[in-house]
């Protein structure tokens, strides 16, 4: 069963900017970037087959980011 669920934080200036920054890169505003952040959590904590895919696409997409920053640096290239 769906459920609506609403959530008030409240954020420091310097923690709403960082969370700017990070939305505005992956091209999302604020509100947008924190219910697909808790969302993405809640799925990978679940167990769930979904969960379980999040998860592993998450670490996939990191592995290769990571990679990619070390492929970077030995160029003498930074990210």
């Amino acid at each position: 069963m769906a459920r609506d669920l609403t959530i008030q934080i409240r954020l420091t200036k310097e923690e709403h900017e960082t969370i700017a920054a990070q939305a505005g890169r992956e091209g999302l505003g604020v509100g947008t970037y924190l219910r697909a952040l808790a969302l993405r959590n809640a799925f990978e904590s679940s167990g769930s087959p979904r969960g379980k895919a999040f998860a592993a696409r998450r670490r996939a997409q990191e592995r290769a980011k990571s990679s990619r920053t070390r492929q970077a640096v030995r160029k003498g290239h930074r990210r």
